[in-house]
C-alpha cells in the first residue's frame, strides 16, 4: 500500500545544518507517514530538552544525567521504527537529534559556569 504524500514547505524543521538536510530528504521523500513521525519525534525531543535546560539553576549535574537518559529514550523510540523509515530520514532525524542535545548540554555548561544567557 502506498503511502500518502505529504508537503513540506523550506525551513519547516529549523536553521541547523542538519535541520537543513532533513526538510530537503522530507521535501524528496513527500510521505505523510514518514514524515509525521520523523517531526514528531524531533519536536517531543526538543520540548523535552527544552523543559530540562530550563531546570537547570536547580541542580545541574543532576539535569546533565537526565539530559543524557532523555536522549537515550528518544533515540531507542527512534531507533523502534528504523526498519521501515528510509536510511536518510532516520540517520539525519538522528543526527539532528543528538546536535539538539549538544546545544542544550552546552546551554546547562554555560549556566553552570555562570554565563546565563541566551543561546
Amino acid at each position: 500500500m502506498p503511502l500518502r504524500e505529504s508537503k513540506i514547505s523550506v525551513g519547516t524543521i529549523g536553521s541547523m545544518k542538519c535541520e537543513i538536510a532533513l526538510n530537503k530528504i522530507l521535501m524528496k521523500e513527500s510521505h505523510a507517514k514518514v514524515n509525521n513521525v520523523v517531526l514528531s519525534r524531533l519536536e517531543e525531543f526538543r520540548r523535552g530538552l527544552d523543559r530540562l535546560v530550563a531546570m537547570a539553576e536547580i541542580d545541574t549535574a543532576m539535569i546533565e544525567t537526565f539530559l543524557d537518559l532523555w536522549k537515550q529514550d528518544q533515540l531507542s523510540k527512534l531507533e523502534k521504527r528504523r526498519d521501515w523509515l528510509p536510511v536518510d530520514a532516520y540517520t539525519h532525524t538522528r543526527c539532528c537529534m543528538v546536535a539538539h542535545y549538544r546545544r542544550a548540554l552546552q546551554q546547562v555548561k554555560d549556566f553552570k559556569h555562570g554565563d546565563r544567557r541566551k543561546h
